[in-house]
């Protein structure tokens, strides 16, 4: 069936860029996040050294979350960021609403 006339909900964008120099763009869902962040993750919430896709995806969300929270709510920690992400360096963060 077709909706003529509605629009699509908007999702906030995470932009990081360094220097004016855009090096991530899209969901903050998607974020790239790092094998070694995972699995750390993963180790302090469920103590599973190997863990299964559905300990990796809620280690995602836990982390998601948590850089929802420090990029909403105060000043983004670009430390974290490059820990988590692997992309650097970072000197500005924000989610954005087309």
């Amino acid at each position: 069936m077709f909706h003529f006339g509605k629009k699509k909900s908007s999702v906030p964008e995470l932009v990081l860029s360094a220097k004016n120099i855009e090096l991530y763009r899209g969901p903050l869902s998607d974020i790239p996040l790092s094998e070694k962040t995972i699995l750390a993750t993963c180790m302090d919430l469920y103590k599973d050294p190997q863990p299964c896709y559905i300990h990796r995806g809620a280690a995602r969300q836990y982390l998601v979350a948590k850089l929802t929270d420090m990029i909403t709510n105060g000043t983004p920690d670009f430390a974290l960021l490059e820990e988590y992400t692997g992309i650097e360096p970072i000197d500005h963060a924000e989610l954005t609403k087309d």
